[in-house]
């Protein structure tokens, strides 16, 4: 039977895989190519910056659907030792966590399963504190659909630029302006960026990536991997909160 402490090992797992994540990202950077381009309409310079190692996105989404994975179990790890001990009518083949869309959904199904009977105000604790619905804790639900997306198919990264910085320009004048930076974009890479004719370019810039994982139906939820950090101290945060009550 799965534990508390079972749970803590799922999430120092998880933060291990999110480590390497940072790590991958980090290499993503580093192959950053940045080239100068003439465009031939109109003779201006452009600055084109392509990412050479793209075929590493595999191994992102591999790493990022172990992390949601680990974090997801640690949950239902906690709640079958929780329930084992203060709701074991509850108990079945595939007992798990309790993730809903709506409150009303969670409530109904935590009363479905007697939950609302149990010891030590659990059914209180679940809706009103941990809240685990999309409109409740932030990072369950992303958690739980980008692990549910992960089962049936890979998870698909997007590689994002949140911005290119350090680009060095002179005028016809000789007059240099150091420090240039672009806004980000949701465009894949290549990215190219015009400089207006006449302006010459003294540093191409290096851009900061970041990686996104959509998880909503029609792509609108996104998770981005920098803050993937940040999730598994919520979780740890309902382990030990499940853990008190028993």
């Amino acid at each position: 039977m799965a534990t508390f402490q079972d749970a803590r090992l799922k999430i120092d797992r998880a933060e291990h895989h999110i480590a390497r994540l940072n790590t991958e990202i980090e290499l993503l950077e580093q192959s950053d190519v940045a080239t100068v381009e003439i465009n031939p309409e109109f003779g201006n310079e452009v600055i084109k910056h392509d990412i050479v190692d793209r075929e590493s996105k595999d191994s992102l989404a591999l790493i990022a659907g172990d992390a949601f994975h680990n974090l997801k179990c640690a949950l239902d790890y906690a709640w079958i030792e929780t329930i084992t001990r203060l709701a074991p009518g509850a108990l079945g083949k595939f007992a798990k966590f309790p993730v809903y869309p709506t409150c009303n959904a969670l409530e109904a199904a935590l009363r479905g399963n007697g939950i609302d009977k149990a010891p030590r105000d659990l059914f209180n604790v679940v809706v009103t504190e941990i809240q685990p619905y999309a409109a409740g804790n932030y990072a369950i639900w992303p958690i739980h659909r980008l692990n549910i997306r992960d089962k049936h198919r890979l998870l698909i990264p997007t590689i994002l630029y949140s911005s290119v910085s350090g680009i060095e320009t002179q005028d016809n004048t000789g007059k240099v302006s150091p420090g240039g930076f672009t806004f980000g974009t949701h465009q894949e890479p290549p990215w190219y960026i015009p400089m207006p004719i006449g302006i010459k370019v003294n540093n191409k810039g290096k851009s900061s990536i970041t990686i996104s994982f959509n998880y909503g139906n029609e792509g609108h939820e996104t998770i981005f991997a920098d803050t993937l950090g940040m999730y598994s101290q919520p979780i740890l945060g309902i382990v030990k909160r499940l853990e008190a009550l028993v």
